[in-house]
Parts: structure tokens; C-alpha cells; sequence
């Protein structure tokens, strides 16, 4: 509970012939003060998110899923020693940091494509060389430009050192990269899914 601090001034009423009682504010006590605290509040979200989109100028062989446990993009079934295929997703950041933010983009665990469904035990390597006859798998977009095996460690798919200007999503301006996911099989490749998880980061610049 906050302290307050209060004044007391006593008027002696004087009588008399000629004599007018005085003011109050003449009996206040010297310095009197009085005080209490007061909160302001304010709630801020957060300045940076991040979620996968379907991609606006790319095609897409069959489509980026989106649903609650996340995205996946399937390129659907591979040939033996085919020509690659590729497919596309949009990566959205939405942010409102005056300096803009950077993207990264990094394998979650191992860069290969771990096989399931019958191809247990089997993998597409990461692979920067996708070509007809070469079992791997790459990606591009953003500020790479050509085919790159996906590593551990962050690569940057964008650095925008601006505030952001594209549609606004929960208050924040917005930023589409688009990134291409290239797969290719070849004849030592096991019947089975593939599946390769990469991790988006999106950090807001100082």
C-alpha cells in the first residue's frame, strides 16, 4: 500500500472587534507535500516471426503442405538416374525492427535425406553436384544463388539491413524467400521416402 502524506491545519477562530480570521492556506504547514505512485504499461510483441508459405513466383511439382505440425514439400516420386526434380517454398518473415533482419538456413540434425518406408538404413546424400545419374539432394534461393549442400552450420539466404515493406501480417511488415529444394536418384538408391528437415532462423539485425 503507497505512503501519503497529509497536511493538518488547525484555524484558531479569533474574535474581536476589527480582527478578521485569516486564511487557511496561512496556517498550512511549510513544505507540505503529498505523493502516490502510478504504473504505465505497454505490451510489445514480438519483434520477429517466421512461418513457410506458398511460394508466389516459383511452380511447384506438387505443392508445399502446410498444417499444424509444420511444413514438408513433396516432390512426389523419383526416377532412377532421371533428371533432378525440384520444388519450391516460400520462407516469411514478419518483423518490425527498424534494421531489418537476416535468414539462415542449416540441416536439423544429419545432411542427408534419411530413408523410411521401406528404405530404412538407406540415405540421398547432401550433394551441391544434382544431376541425372548422381543421388543427392541441394537447395538455393535468396542470396544463394546456385545449387548448395545443406550443412549444420547457418547459411545466409537473406541480410535486409531496412525496415521491411511488404504485406503486413499481425502488425509486422513481411519478407518472402523463395527456396528451391532440388532431389535426384541414381541406381544405388533404395524404393522407399526420403525425408531431409532443415531449420529457418530469422534473426532481427542490432
Amino acid at each position: 500500500m503507497s505512503k501519503m502524506s497529509k497536511a493538518i491545519a488547525v484555524l484558531g477562530v479569533v474574535a474581536g472587534l476589527g480582527v478578521a480570521a485569516l486564511p487557511l492556506s496561512s496556517y498550512a504547514a511549510g513544505g507540505a507535500q503529498a505523493s502516490k505512485s502510478a504504473q504505465v504499461k505497454a505490451q510489445v510483441e514480438g519483434a520477429i516471426s517466421i512461418d513457410i508459405v506458398e511460394p508466389t513466383t516459383a511452380t511447384n511439382p506438387t505443392g508445399v503442405v502446410l498444417d499444424a505440425a509444420g511444413a514438408s514439400l513433396d516432390l512426389g516420386t523419383l526416377k532412377i538416374n532421371a533428371a533432378p526434380t525440384s520444388g519450391t517454398m516460400g520462407v516469411r518473415v514478419a518483423t518490425n525492427n527498424a534494421t531489418g533482419y537476416t535468414l539462415g538456413i542449416k540441416a536439423s540434425s544429419a545432411t542427408d535425406m534419411v530413408g523410411s518406408d521401406g528404405a530404412e538404413g538407406f540415405t540421398i546424400p547432401a550433394n551441391a553436384n544434382v544431376v541425372a545419374g548422381t543421388a543427392g539432394w541441394a537447395y538455393k534461393g535468396g542470396l544463394i544463388s546456385s545449387n548448395t549442400a545443406i550443412s549444420t552450420s547457418d547459411a545466409t539466404l537473406a541480410n535486409v539491413n531496412t525496415a521491411l515493406t511488404g504485406d503486413e501480417v499481425d502488425g509486422k511488415k513481411t519478407d518472402v524467400t523463395e527456396v528451391t529444394f532440388t532431389v535426384a536418384a541414381d541406381s544405388t538408391t533404395h524404393d522407399g521416402t526420403y525425408t531431409g528437415t532443415v531449420i529457418f532462423t530469422a534473426t532481427a539485425n542490432d
